[in-house]
């Protein structure tokens, strides 16, 4: 990640792409990334406004869209699956008491 910008207000589709427009583009200039970088959305209604797929359509080289509550987009996804599938593979009979 390159340029970080805190947001003030409330996100629309305008100040969204105006986002990608100053930031995203600008930091993929910076790293020399800017034929080859992605642009992940998922299913948000500001990512998939007509307004922000036109400016990805001709300022992203790729945009991959991933449904909501990705994992590959929300990192602690990742945690709580990795938890629940130890969950599921530990024997729990060993810590339930007989009465």
């Amino acid at each position: 990640m390159e340029n970080l910008h805190l947001l003030k207000g409330i996100m629309n589709k305008h100040v969204y792409v105006n986002v990608l427009r100053e930031y995203l583009k600008a930091s993929a200039e910076n790293l020399g990334i800017q034929e080859h970088f992605a642009c992940y959305h998922d299913n948000y209604p500001k990512h998939s406004v007509h307004l922000v797929r036109e400016w990805c359509l001709y300022n992203c080289p790729k945009v991959i869209k991933t449904p909501p509550q990705s994992p590959d987009l929300n990192v602690i996804e990742n945690f709580w699956d990795k938890l629940k599938r130890e969950v599921r593979n530990k024997d729990l009979n060993k810590y339930l008491r007989e009465e």
